[in-house]
């Protein structure tokens, strides 16, 4: 195989591994996948800045910062997602802490009214 093919190729299925990474519903219980993807896209990269695709080596150099930029910035919105994926649980976290504050609360107020009774 053609060493241009096979170099676009795995930069073809990189790029769509970043977004098969975020499908389903329990994506953020494999980070081991969201991690590789993440350091494939930075050494993919760096591949792309110091030797470049073998195509565009010299009558395109700029294309190698090109898609070494494109996996910069997908690794970047990839981390973006996580993080506020993380937001998003400590905030649902919190929420169900206050519900479960507020029932002990309510309780705690049933049974004071009770022993008043008394």
């Amino acid at each position: 195989m053609d060493p241009d093919i096979l170099v676009m190729g795995a930069f073809g299925a990189l790029l769509g591994s970043n977004y098969l990474v975020f499908a389903g519903q329990n994506w953020h219980r494999r980070l081991w996948l969201f991690w590789t993807v993440q350091v494939l896209n930075l050494l993919a990269a760096c591949f792309f800045v110091l030797w470049g695709a073998p195509g565009f080596r010299v009558q395109w150099p700029i294309a190698n910062y090109l898609f070494a930029a494109m996996l910069i910035a997908r690794s970047l919105l990839n981390g973006r997602r996580l993080q506020a994926n993380y937001r998003e649980a400590l905030e649902d976290e919190a929420e169900g802490r206050e519900q479960v504050r507020q029932s002990i609360m309510e309780r705690l107020a049933r049974s004071d009214e009770e022993g008043n009774k008394d």
